[in-house]
């Protein structure tokens, strides 16, 4: 009997060890696919990264229109008087672009459904008091509706609406992107790249971008926080600015960090971290 009772648990005491051998084994083999899988994520986060590399426009300087700090805008100092439409998209109570620009363009059609009171300071500043949106309502209307009720065909897009971009460059269609000579927009939320579904989804949107135009100046917004990926520190929020391929010129440029570092949105109050610009120039 007694030998018997030794032999259970023999045997029970086998299965725990086997229990807790196979246990460690299926732990240890998530912890390598998790890590696979994160290594991958970082891979296709540093090569999306690299696709907004910035170039130089040839026989143009860049400029910036607006105030210094968050409200400012660069773009290339081409501009047409007679032709050139602005939609400034995100107004809020900063409105230093839309003004400056003003004087150089024929007419600046800005949307902004969160300032009511709102009045234009020159006679082509035109104020629609809307949100932009997926669908035309009392509350939104769409890009492709404001594309729509204008005459004009030389077009400029300054985007800013705190996120919602997304889904407005999601729906934009190739050729409707393709009207615009410079497109500035403020994208916002990158720090979520982690999340596979984001990361996918900003994929496809800089890929439509850049299958018409080129990055021709980048910054970070430094009133919105940092992610860690790797080494880097990288924006949650950036300031990119893209113009047609078939109109402009562009040329390589060596040192990415140093042409750029200097035009981040300072806050003087605020840190600005810069090393996620080393990632143009390995």
């Amino acid at each position: 009997m007694i030998k018997f009772i030794k032999l259970k648990a023999k045997i029970f005491a086998s299965k725990i060890i086997f229990s807790l051998l196979y246990q460690h084994k299926v732990l240890e083999r998530i912890a390598q696919v998790e890590y696979q899988l994160n290594a991958k994520i970082q891979q296709d986060i540093f090569d999306l990264i690299a696709k907004l590399r910035p170039k130089r426009p040839v026989n143009f300087d860049l400029i910036r229109i607006g105030t210094l700090g968050d409200g400012g805008y660069f773009l290339i100092d081409d501009f047409d008087k007679n032709s050139d439409l602005v939609f400034s998209i995100g107004i809020g109570k900063e409105f230093s672009f839309d003004e400056e620009i003003s004087k150089k363009v024929k007419k600046v059609i800005m949307v902004d459904g969160s300032i009511p009171d709102f009045v234009p300071t020159n006679s082509n500043m035109i104020m629609i008091h809307k949100h932009l949106g997926l669908v035309k309502n009392d509350f939104f209307t769409t890009l492709t509706n404001l594309m729509s009720s204008t005459q004009e065909t030389s077009y400029i897009l300054k985007l800013d609406i705190e996120g919602d971009e997304w889904d407005i460059l999601e729906q934009m269609q190739s050729f409707e992107i393709i009207k615009f000579k410079q497109i500035i927009i403020e994208f916002h939320g990158l720090t979520s790249f982690f999340n596979v579904n984001r990361l996918s989804q900003f994929n496809l949107i800089f890929e439509k971008l850049l299958a018409s135009h080129t990055v021709f100046h980048i910054h970070a917004n430094n009133n919105g926080s940092f992610g860690s990926f790797g080494d880097y520190k990288f924006p949650d929020v950036i300031e990119v600015s893209f113009a047609l391929s078939s109109i402009y010129s562009f040329e390589e440029i060596e040192q990415v960090k140093e042409e750029f570092f200097v035009h981040q949105n300072s806050n003087a109050n605020l840190p600005i971290n810069s090393n996620w610009l080393e990632i143009y120039d390995k």
